[in-house]
């Protein structure tokens, strides 16, 4: 079931006679606190489905997301609109709304960067980003995850860290000199990355890239095309699929589903024993990947 669909029981109070509204048709699917449905009902709640058309549609995607992608307008805003009247609809509530969603280009593909330009974009980076940078490299961690991990979730004492999972918690452990860096950049703090000013990083609706700026800066004095945080968690995959095989691989990317994860099962040779071989190298990130433990993967053949 999608993240916005309504439940399949749901069904619509016989004592319901007022109109109905946008945030009365998400109570009715039990998806008015998922997220991204929340902004959409704080906004425009009180708005009746019978005036909800693509003129409003447009102008509400407008007020909500002014400066963000193709690609999050219709994740953020259409998805779960287009889901709260398609589930009204079959209630016969509403008329079939008659939406367009935005078109959505094809996205860059991911980068892959080389032990070696790893490295580079490390040193280059400033402390606070080039511990996340590590942090992606050892653990394959999203952005999102990045931002958000606190410190109860880091063990100092065993390197122990957990990370979400769809089938459960993985736990990886840290190099030790890895954790010593982490653990000293503000003990007191309740997150383990936090911005350089002694700040956490906050969500954002829409735009992402917390450090995005920072990034861009690095990649530029490393001699590096732009590129965001996933380049890094895709250099991860590259690395671990090389070392580990494709069947560790699924399991320790904690991918939305193994589609996500396919595009890794078959690498070429060339590219297979030329990162294998760099991988060797006496690098700093080299060393960090090498010494990161998975302690959820002894199982997996």
């Amino acid at each position: 079931m999608g993240r916005h669909e309504r439940r399949p029981e749901c069904t619509i109070a016989s004592g319901i006679t007022h109109a109905l509204t946008l945030r009365g048709a998400s109570e009715l699917c039990e998806v008015e606190s998922r997220p991204f449905v929340t902004r959409l009902i704080e906004r425009f709640g009180d708005t009746p489905l019978a005036l909800i058309d693509q003129q409003w549609a447009l102008a509400a995607e407008r007020a909500l997301y002014a400066n963000a992608s193709a690609a999050t307008r219709n994740r953020q805003f259409w998805t779960p609109l287009i889901a709260i009247m398609n589930a009204m609809a079959e209630c016969g509530r509403c008329a079939r709304p008659q939406l367009a969603r935005p078109h959505v280009r094809t996205s860059t593909p991911s980068r892959l960067l080389s032990p070696a330009e790893a490295q580079r974009l490390v040193q280059s980076s400033a402390p606070h980003l080039a511990r996340q940078l590590k942090f992606i490299l050892c653990t394959g961690a999203r952005p999102g995850e990045v931002f958000s991990l606190r410190r109860r979730d880091l063990d100092v004492v065993t390197g122990a860290v957990t990370l979400p999972a769809s089938d459960g918690p993985c736990t990886v452990l840290l190099p030790a000199v890895f954790v010593g860096e982490l653990n000293g950049s503000r003990e007191s703090a309740p997150h383990v990355f936090e911005y350089r000013r002694g700040t956490a990083y906050a969500p954002r609706h829409g735009s992402g890239g917390q450090n995005k700026t920072a990034l861009r800066a690095a990649a530029r004095r490393a001699h590096l095309a732009p590129l965001t945080l996933l380049d890094l968690r895709h250099t991860w995959a590259v690395w671990f699929r090389i070392t580990h095989g494709y069947e560790k691989l699924v399991r320790a990317g904690r991918w939305a589903n193994e589609r996500s994860a396919a595009r890794y099962r078959r690498l070429s040779e060339s590219d297979t024993e030329r990162v294998g071989r760099a991988l060797n190298e006496p690098l700093e990130v080299c060393e960090l990947f090498r010494r990161t433990v998975w302690l959820d993967l002894e199982d997996v053949q």
